[in-house]
């Protein structure tokens, strides 16, 4: 609950505030939950006036009360399965990408993952039509690279072409704190009528190991994550995040040259459970042939494929 302020109704006054105070009630959720005796005495108001600003502050900060199926029918109205233009991988997915989940795209460096975000994004636009925000952590966002993968199925329609340019919205962040407020930022352009099916963030690690320690990180990971959720599920959109997969060594066998390893995923065990489903990429034969292996919270077993990048296609 938010600290109380003479913003947040026309009869509080800076001294009643400070009465408030004094009297150990500090924000709307101590006013709301004090006897009313407590606040007439704080504050010199009537009963009526403290009933007043009581509802007043509930119905502020309240949730909002919604019939159930109603909100069944609006989330399946306005859901749908956006198709990542790649066979296999759509096949996997039941279909494709569905809005308000978090998927996320993690792998080994050099594993194909940012290849694979600049082909969905690609194909994203040019079936749907609408925006896609690509949201670069790294700095590292190549416009020839994503120029080769849009000329590689369009060379000759050259309305996609412009379209695809077009309808990418990149925006670069530095901190955990830029990627929280440019998340609100398209919260915002969503609201006032900009069409957005996907975001992109490539990649999370990137800013989450500028912490020295995990009792640093958890605090924002947790905000983030529920900005995630709510632009996800509110705005019916698909997010794709992209994080890393490590190998650590943990000890040597007796009876053999060959060390054991665990593998472990960036983002520390908070983010283990976030995203609803987990694509692992690996390139393990350092060739154009990438194994990917779904991991997701609703699928019975791990369904894999493969996928192969040739000449800037994904097939």
């Amino acid at each position: 609950m938010s600290r109380l302020s003479t913003e947040q109704h026309k009869l509080l006054t800076e001294s009643m505030i400070e009465n408030l105070f004094d009297k150990n009630i500090y924000t709307t959720f101590d006013f709301v939950q004090s006897d009313i005796q407590k606040l007439m005495g704080a504050t010199n108001l009537s009963y009526k006036d403290s009933i007043d600003i009581k509802k007043h502050l509930i119905n502020k900060n309240s949730g909002i009360l919604r019939n159930g199926s109603n909100y069944l029918n609006n989330c399946i109205k306005k859901s749908s399965i956006l198709p990542t233009g790649i066979k296999s991988i759509d096949e996997i997915l039941g279909g494709g990408i569905l809005t308000g989940e978090i998927y996320e795209i993690c792998g080994p460096p050099a594993s194909g993952k940012t290849h694979f975000c600049l082909t969905l994004a690609k194909n994203i636009i040019n079936q749907t039509n609408q925006n896609v925000y690509f949201i670069d952590t790294k700095h590292k966002f190549n416009f020839r690279r994503y120029k080769k993968i849009v000329l590689e199925d369009n060379i000759n329609n050259q309305e996609h072409i412009i379209m695809a340019f077009n309808k990418l919205l990149i925006k670069q962040i530095s901190t955990i704190h830029d990627l929280i407020n440019s998340l609100f930022e398209i919260k915002h352009e969503i609201e006032n009528g900009l069409n957005v099916k996907v975001i992109i963030i490539d990649s999370l690690p990137a800013i989450l190991y500028q912490f020295e320690r995990t009792v640093m990180v958890n605090p924002f990971l947790n905000h983030l994550v529920n900005i995630l959720r709510f632009v996800s599920v509110e705005m019916h959109i698909s997010i794709v995040v992209t994080n890393i997969l490590t190998k650590k060594y943990v000890k040597w066998s007796n009876n053999s040259t060959e060390a054991s390893f665990t593998e472990s995923i960036g983002c520390g065990k908070y983010w283990i459970n976030i995203p609803n489903n987990r694509l692992t990429f690996r390139n393990e034969l350092g060739n154009e042939e990438i194994q990917v292996t779904l991991d997701g919270s609703f699928i019975s077993k791990i369904k894999k494929c493969n996928l192969k990048i040739i000449n800037n296609r994904i097939s």
